[in-house]
């Protein structure tokens, strides 16, 4: 795909919830990615210097909550393909060339992507997620209308791996 379509045609929208190291991961497998980066997160002095040194935009919001994070920066993107990450995720060069292919192809309806989730915890691969599951998956919408209920969406396999880096450390 050509660089200056994929500016035009996607936004990566980052919830910043996780901790430094994960979220330096995370913006340096996305740094020679011609994509428009929004990141959503509380005010975070380290946050703001990582931002500004990436030259991404980054939008204030003080929610604990991914879908809250994720609903305030697809109210500043312009595009209709919206990559939907945590900031302790990192998006493998096998899924970003899926998402390239996806977004030429045609869609007529509100879709949320969902890629192959590969969680690391504790230096190990683990077959079960770790999280909450009232929270929706990270994916890739595809949004026709101005506010899309990531709950209730529409949802499909995506080929690829996002690689969920977890806390290095059990905390209690």
């Amino acid at each position: 795909m050509n660089q200056n379509n994929l500016i035009d045609s996607l936004t990566v929208v980052i919830a910043a919830l996780s901790d430094h190291a994960a979220f330096a991961d995370c913006l340096d497998a996305l740094r020679n990615w011609p994509v428009r980066l929004i990141i959503v997160s509380k005010k975070s002095a380290n946050i703001e210097k990582m931002i500004r040194d990436e030259g991404c935009e980054w939008v204030q919001d003080d929610s604990p909550c991914s879908l809250s994070l994720w609903e305030k920066g697809l109210e500043c993107s312009a595009t209709s393909w919206n990559l939907l990450i945590r900031s302790n995720e990192v998006v493998s060069g096998h899924l970003k060339k899926n998402i390239e292919k996806k977004i030429l192809g045609p869609c007529l309806t509100s879709v949320l992507y969902l890629p192959r989730l590969k969680i690391i915890f504790l230096k190990k691969v683990l077959k079960h997620p770790l999280s909450w599951s009232g929270e929706p998956p990270s994916g890739l919408l595809y949004n026709t209308s101005s506010n899309p209920n990531l709950i209730s969406i529409k949802k499909e396999s995506l080929e690829g791996e996002l690689i969920c880096l977890r806390d290095a450390s059990v905390s209690i």
